[in-house]
């Protein structure tokens, strides 16, 4: 899935995405998805430059069933960034660039790429596996 949008994207039902490559949210906002496969983030996933705010400009990536894989770029230009996976991993060797970070994970995280750029991680919690997020 590709895409762009001048205001806010949210994908809440029950989604079964694949791979999310380059999506970007212009002037208008944030983007959110709630996936129920295996997500592999392979290209550009940005969204909006703003100042800090947990209700605006956010970037929230949730996988209900499988993995949550960021072999691309996931670029939070300001608001608060969640990445989660339900019952599954996180993990990938691609870029965060988020303000703040929330990341949560059944199975390990595992976010060990090197063009990382994370101000501050707010969450960061997994019940077994790998706990590595390189900053």
């Amino acid at each position: 899935m590709e895409g762009s949008s001048h205001s806010n994207v949210l994908f809440n039902g029950p989604n079964k995405i694949a791979a999310l490559g380059d999506f970007t949210t212009n002037s208008g906002g944030g983007f959110v998805l709630y996936d129920w496969t295996t997500l592999d983030v392979t290209g550009t996933l940005r969204t909006a430059n703003a100042y800090y705010d947990s209700t605006h400009h956010s970037l929230t990536l949730v996988d209900e069933t499988g993995d949550l894989d960021i072999d691309g770029e996931v670029f939070s230009g300001g608001g608060k960034t969640t990445l989660e996976s339900v019952h599954g991993q996180v993990a990938g060797t691609g870029s965060v660039d988020a303000q703040v970070l929330a990341v949560s994970a059944d199975t390990g995280i595992d976010l060990d790429g090197t063009n990382n750029d994370i101000l501050d991680i707010v969450t960061d919690t997994t019940n077994s596996g790998p706990n590595i997020i390189n900053p």
